[in-house]
């Protein structure tokens, strides 16, 4: 089996690929669209994956769960995910049809026909995260960092061949969005049936019922954790703010999100080994929070001092408004690094609860402080409250980790000698590209 640190790898060389790709597309969108189609697309896009995201229900994560831990075979997981992902998106695109018909007061956000046009990424977004995930569940590291990376290549891809043959419009991005992940979903299809044989088996009601009961158990944290990261789009959308003010905040807070890169590829890798390993390999995973902090320290470190320019040369001069903004969030995005990688621990060992209870209690703590910070600080509110909401998911995390583990907190959070000596180890095989036996990760 490939070991802990050359997946990490894999997953981190990928993930650096798909964070320059999502770079270039809002680079791309902003440049092209200004802050108001910016806001525009953001309204859009929010809206589907919300809807995506209610009616997902977790599944994605038990086909990590199920077949990492052999409870299901790949054939079966297949099954499910192609006839569920079609029976949820029937219901979440009917439902999303009608909100769209109430005149809500978000749908000023964006012209009618594109929020009807953006329910198509419900169906697709579905398929591709179900059936990469199996990959990853097969242990199919590589395979999953290259089809979960596709999307933002193939959108920003097309983006930069519109712009430099046409104009980019509001409606040719989301469309751009869709094919993306419809390619990356046939992709994955082809990987599964063509390289693994996989096929569409017959359900059996017992297996059914395990897995949806897992993932509900999973799909209140993933839910509560997605809308947690989203929350300031979802309450500015719902404000009496502008579509410009949207999108100037969507634009920096996507552009923040891009150094959680490093806990991502931890996590990816880390999923796989926790659902074979009833022990959750605590040691393991303590050493790659320390590791995660750190890279990530230094990376928001050169993102505050650069931000000025940053986001004037990526968002262009009109999203410098919102850098103040900016720069409070990145405190927020480094703490929140151990909640991504410790979710990978209580996932993998078949206690998604945990995550969920943790995340929940920081949305509800996110949504109070924003009702209270926007009317007074306004944009700088958002990021103020996203902050707090992410030190207490964090400080939830890591007390049931040490309580579960029998770790002390000190464990989780120190680092040692050995840790930069391995880091730097790390780093010089990646540098030489070294494909013999790497060194293993251990607490």
């Amino acid at each position: 089996m490939r070991t802990y640190a050359r997946d990490a790898r894999s997953a981190l060389l990928t993930n650096v690929a798909g964070a320059l790709a999502a770079l270039g597309t809002q680079s791309l969108l902003a440049w092209a669209l200004l802050p108001a189609g910016r806001g525009e697309f953001a309204a859009c896009m929010l809206f589907a994956s919300l809807l995506a995201l209610g009616f997902a229900l977790g599944q994605e994560m038990s086909n990590v769960y199920f077949v990492g831990s052999g409870r299901l075979t790949p054939s079966q997981a297949m099954t499910q995910s192609v006839v569920l992902a079609l029976a949820f998106s029937v219901v979440g695109c009917a439902a999303g049809y009608a909100v769209t018909c109430t005149g809500l007061g978000f749908l000023d956000k964006a012209p009618l026909p594109l929020f009807r046009l953006a329910l198509l990424w419900v169906p697709v977004n579905l398929l591709q995260l179900y059936l990469t995930r199996l990959l990853l569940g097969m242990g199919e590291v590589r395979a999953f960092n290259l089809l979960a990376t596709a999307p933002a290549v193939l959108s920003m891809a097309g983006m930069a061949a519109v712009s430099v043959w046409g104009t980019l419009s509001v409606r040719r991005a989301v469309e751009l969005q869709i094919g993306g992940l419809m390619l990356a979903a046939v992709l994955a299809a082809a990987v599964l049936t063509a390289r693994h044989g996989c096929r569409l088996v017959p359900l059996h009601a017992a297996e059914l019922t395990a897995s949806l009961g897992y993932g509900v158990r999973f799909y209140v944290g993933k839910l509560a954790s997605m809308a947690n990261v989203q929350m300031g789009a979802i309450i500015l959308m719902l404000c009496p703010v502008t579509a410009a003010e949207l999108g100037m905040f969507s634009a920096a807070a996507a552009l923040a999100g891009k150094v959680w890169m490093v806990a991502d590829s931890l996590q990816t890798a880390m999923l796989p080994r926790s659902a074979a390993d009833p022990q959750g390999r605590c040691h393991s995973l303590a050493q790659c929070v320390r590791l995660c902090l750190l890279c990530t320290a230094a990376a928001i470190g050169f993102l505050f001092v650069v931000s000025r320019p940053i986001i004037a040369i990526v968002l262009s001069p009109r999203f410098l408004p919102v850098l103040l903004p900016f720069q409070l969030l990145l405190p927020g995005i480094l703490v929140r690094v151990i909640s991504k990688l410790l979710s990978a621990y209580f996932n993998g060992i078949g206690r998604p609860g945990v995550t969920s209870t943790a995340v929940t209690a920081s949305l509800l703590t996110n949504i109070a402080l924003m009702y209270l910070l926007i009317p007074v600080w306004g944009l700088t509110g958002v990021s103020a409250s996203m902050v707090a909401a992410y030190t207490l998911e964090a400080a939830i995390m890591a007390a049931c980790f040490c309580r579960s583990s029998g770790l002390p907190l000190g464990a989780l959070l120190r680092l040692s000698g050995a840790d930069v000596r391995l880091l730097l180890n790390v780093l010089r095989r990646m540098a030489i590209w070294r494909q013999g036996a790497p060194t293993a990760v251990v607490g």
